[in-house]
């Protein structure tokens, strides 16, 4: 029993490891993704205003680079818990159940981490059938001349992980914590 209990205390870290690097590399590529937004819209604007010159390639690099800074941080806020949410649900269980509380915050949060995910992976399923077009037809931006391929490809890998997330924060919460109620929800009772 004793080994049985290292072993899944092993592989939890394992999977907490591989998790927080995940996110680490997410968090860096919205670091760059953010200078490149930055530094498109600074080139733009002063190519247009000081300089006169019109670039029509930086509105779009600036556009695709804003697709991945959304999806991107999505992902990391599924990660992180960081999404805004109602917590109308917390104050009507809070009102109407007298007795362990927790416990139905708990798997109200279970149900809807599981309803997120579900949606999540009819949302991407949809989006595959449109992406395997964009694969074949190899269309490119007018004026950047960007492969349309991979502006697309945020909205396919930010699903992606953010599917990974959530199935993530149904086995290991924050940090492999032992409940699974959020830190910002008001329990009173833990």
């Amino acid at each position: 029993m004793n080994s049985l209990l290292g072993y899944w205390r092993m592989r939890n870290g394992i999977y907490i490891t591989i998790e927080n690097i995940v996110i680490k590399i997410e968090e860096t590529m919205l670091g760059i993704t953010s200078f490149l937004l930055l530094a498109t819209i600074s080139i733009q604007i002063l190519c247009r205003y000081v300089l006169l010159i019109p670039t029509p390639w930086a509105e779009e690099i600036a556009r695709y680079s804003f697709i991945w800074l959304s999806y991107m941080g999505a992902a990391v806020g599924i990660a992180r818990q960081a999404h805004m949410e109602m917590n109308i649900m917390d104050s009507i269980i809070e009102k109407f159940v007298k007795t362990n509380t927790a416990i139905v915050k708990k798997y109200l949060f279970i149900v809807s981490i599981i309803i997120t995910c579900l949606f999540l992976i009819l949302f991407s399923a949809i989006y595959w059938t449109f992406f395997k077009r964009i694969i074949f037809f190899t269309q490119r931006s007018p004026a950047a001349g960007i492969n349309m391929l991979y502006p697309m490809a945020a909205v396919l890998a930010g699903t992606i992980l953010m599917i990974y997330h959530g199935v993530n924060r149904l086995f290991f919460p924050l940090g492999g914590k032992t409940n699974l109620v959020p830190e910002n929800s008001n329990n009173k009772e833990t």
